[in-house]
């Protein structure tokens, strides 16, 4: 089920679960355009450290039962889809007791799957090796975050309050019913079985179910529409703002517009609610990896210029060594707007060249 506005996620851009409006419609995140400096926004209260990225994958009851060699190809990709879905939803549900290094290993996954899913010329072996892989790091994420029955309770009774929302559970329409129909098995399995297996498990099943009645929602295809012109519109506007310095973003921009270009196809396919729910988000992550990839070259432009301080031992002069380390910042965040496609190792980059500009600063005689 679509999660609304009431939830108190960390950081928009980073759970990318896009936000479904109250009819219904397509996912957009709040604020897109009116406010872009997502350093600026809040941090939730860590509770796992980031060494649990080292966690393990096992692979907890396969949503994918399909076989390559036995099943259509729409019935790959409806699965890879909906695994989509679901990495949307663990990065939501439980972005508050993730840590920044298995959300970002999770968005990697589900950026490499996406790239899968929404590509027409995909083969049914690429997509099934593509929803084993993004399953694995669905379920290692997982491992890493919902550790305890304590923490999956807290997740689960938040996700029926949602879905009740102050109603009466016979007030309920069909989509929500079955929505609160999984909570409720998530929450007997976890009582039957409260070990980690049974944890990860019930949590599957949870999110599993969640897909499935997020599915069942309606479209409202003016809406989808809308939502792809208005980023369109402020990626036209960015690009001519830049002029011709938007060259040094070639690969930042060619994501974002393979990724509008995989909505359209989505709006002219008529799709169902999964598969343009997790196109839309990933028109969100390309824009927001082409704006860091922007802000990354404009600090860029402003840090080169320091390559050409006067080296020496007098004052005002800076040493030969930190000239070299400053000169290693420039070329690593250079090496990230070649190669990063993610927004968060974007924004990454640009915080280590901040530092390693402002230690140069500071090194001056």
């Amino acid at each position: 089920m679509s999660r609304g506005h009431s939830k108190k996620w960390k950081k928009w851009s980073l759970a990318v679960l896009a936000v479904s409006t109250a009819t219904g419609g397509t996912y957009t995140l709040p604020h897109t355009f009116a406010v872009e400096k997502d350093g600026q926004t809040s941090q939730s209260v860590r509770q796992v450290s980031a060494s649990a990225a080292s966690v393990q994958a096992e692979v907890v009851a396969p949503v994918i039962a399909v076989d390559p060699k036995k099943d259509s190809i729409s019935a790959s990709r409806k699965a890879l889809i909906k695994l989509g879905m679901m990495n949307l939803s663990t990065a939501a549900a439980s972005d508050f007791y993730s840590s920044e290094s298995l959300l970002l290993q999770l968005k990697q996954a589900r950026h490499r799957a996406n790239k899968v899913a929404l590509d027409p010329k995909a083969s049914a072996d690429q997509i099934y090796y593509a929803s084993r892989r993004l399953e694995e790091s669905i379920d290692r994420y997982n491992k890493g975050t919902v550790s305890s029955a304590e923490v999956l309770g807290k997740i689960l009774k938040y996700e029926k309050a949602f879905v009740l929302n102050g109603e009466n559970e016979h007030a309920l329409n069909e989509i929500e019913r079955f929505a609160l129909k999984g909570i409720k098995e998530a929450q007997a399995k976890l009582a039957a079985d409260s070990t980690e297996a049974g944890v990860q498990a019930a949590y599957k099943h949870f999110l599993s179910v969640d897909a499935d009645a997020n599915d069942r929602e309606p479209i409202e295809l003016q809406k989808s529409i809308d939502f792809l012109q208005r980023y369109q519109e402020n990626y036209a506007a960015k690009i001519e703002d830049a002029g011709s310095s938007a060259k040094e973003v070639m690969l930042q921009r060619e994501i974002y517009e393979q990724a509008a270009k995989a909505m359209q196809s989505a709006i002219g396919a008529k799709v169902r609610k999964n598969e343009m729910t997790v196109a839309s988000a990933n028109v969100i992550n390309a824009y927001w990896a082409f704006l860091e990839g922007m802000r990354l070259s404009d600090d860029l432009k402003q840090a080169r210029p320091l390559l050409d301080s006067p080296i020496g031992k007098e004052e005002g002069q800076y040493t030969a060594s930190s000239l070299r380390t400053l000169e290693y910042g420039i070329n690593k965040a250079e090496s990230s707007l070649k190669q990063s496609e993610i927004g968060e190792e974007l924004e990454q980059a640009r915080e280590k060249l901040a530092v390693a500009v402002t230690t140069f600063k500071a090194s001056r005689n």
